[in-house]
C-alpha cells in the first residue's frame, strides 16, 4: 500500500471513528456528567467544547498524518538489510537490530537525529492509536451503558490509574506500536522494491 493509501485510509477511519464516539458519547451521556475526557472533565467543556476539542484533534493527526505521506527525508545513505534496520537509520541515523529498535523507540533514547521521520513516525503512530482508543471508547459506551455488562466496568475500574480509566487509552497505545511494525516493514518495502 501506498503511503499515500495509508494516509488516506487513517484519515477516513479517524474521522469515522471519531464522529462515531462523539454521537455515542452524546447520545449515552448528553450532559457529559459522566465523560471521562479530560478537557470536559478536567476543564468544564460543555457539548460545543467537545465537539470543538475532537474537530481540532482531527486536524492536528490529519496535519500528521500529512508529513508521514510525504515520505523520508534526509536519510543517511548506509546499506540496510531489513525494515528494523531501515527504520533504524531513518530515526536514529543509525542501524539497529529489532531488538535495539524497539529499546531505542520504547525508551525514547537515544533522541531520533532526524526530526522529519520522527514526525511522520509520530504521525502515524498516533492516528491509529487514536483511531485504537476512539474505537474502545464507542465500545465501552455500549458495553457499560447499553448492554450494562458488570464485567466490562469492572475490568475498567482495574485497569484505571489513579482513578482515571485508562483502559481505552492502554488499548490505543499497544495498536499504535502493532502499527509501527506495520510501518516500518511498509516502508522499506516502498523504498527497496524486490526485497
Amino acid at each position: 500500500m501506498t503511503r499515500s493509501r495509508h494516509a488516506l485510509l487513517a484519515f477516513l477511519l479517524l474521522v469515522v471513528v471519531s464522529a462515531t464516539d462523539l454521537g455515542v458519547t452524546l447520545h449515552f451521556n448528553p450532559t457529559l456528567s459522566i465523560e471521562a475526557n479530560p478537557l470536559v472533565a478536567q476543564l468544564g467543556l460543555q457539548r460545543a467544547g467537545l465537539i470543538a476539542s475532537n474537530a481540532l484533534i482531527v486536524v492536528v493527526l490529519g496535519l500528521g498524518l500529512l508529513v508521514y505521506r510525504q515520505g523520508p527525508r534526509n536519510l543517511p545513505d548506509l546499506p540496510v538489510a531489513d525494515p528494523w534496520s531501515y527504520a533504524a537509520v531513518g530515526l536514529y541515523g543509525r542501524r539497529m537490530t529489532r531488538i535495539q529498535f524497539w529499546r531505542a523507540f520504547l525508551s525514547c533514547w537515544p533522541l531520533p537525529s532526524n526530526g522529519h521521520q520522527f514526525f511522520r513516525y509520530a504521525g502515524f503512530f498516533t492516528a491509529w492509536a487514536v483511531i485504537a482508543a476512539r474505537v474502545s471508547a464507542v465500545f465501552t459506551w455500549i458495553a457499560v451503558h447499553g448492554y450494562e455488562w458488570p464485567w466490562y466496568g469492572e475490568l475498567r475500574e482495574r485497569t484505571a490509574i489513579l482513578g482515571y480509566p485508562c483502559l481505552e487509552l492502554m488499548l490505543g497505545l499497544l495498536w499504535g506500536l502493532f502499527m509501527i511494525r506495520v510501518l516500518a516493514h511498509s516502508e522499506y518495502r516502498l523504498d527497496h522494491p524486490g526485497s
